[in-house]
């Protein structure tokens, strides 16, 4: 679960910076759905009912030339965990947690076994985005 405050804008770049703010829901969404370099497919549905608030999921899957520069090159900038790359396809669901944006992200390097992917389902059935007392 990352909070997500910047986005690449090219391929294969080497370093997302945090621009500080949290992006806004409907922009986290056209911004990883437009990331240089990977086929995305956005269903504004996928997720709904998994984190127990509104979410979109984008399945972005690499280019030949992204693919490449996968491990040196990253995706989203944060303000806690600094840059993030990521390699292979992506399950990337934005939520919106009564107005804050989260994104979680299921990674996926080749094709695992199906219990492992259940086991990644179950994972992501067990996130909860909980408001503190």
């Amino acid at each position: 679960v990352l909070d997500v405050q910047g986005v690449a804008t090219e391929r294969c770049q080497e370093t997302v910076y945090s621009i500080g703010i949290d992006m806004p829901y409907h922009q986290t969404i056209a911004a990883v759905r437009d990331i240089p370099g990977y086929q995305a497919s956005v269903d504004r549905k996928g997720g709904d009912g998994l984190f127990g608030h509104p979410s979109t999921l984008i399945r972005l899957s690499p280019d030949a030339a992204q693919q490449e520069c996968a491990r040196t090159s990253q995706l989203f900038g944060t303000d806690t965990n600094g840059g993030v790359g990521l390699r292979g396809d992506l399950d990337v669901y934005v939520v919106d947690v009564e107005g804050l944006t989260y994104v979680v992200i299921a990674n996926e390097v080749g094709s695992p076994p199906q219990a492992v992917r259940a086991e990644r389902d179950g994972i992501l059935a067990s996130v909860e985005f909980v408001q503190p007392d």
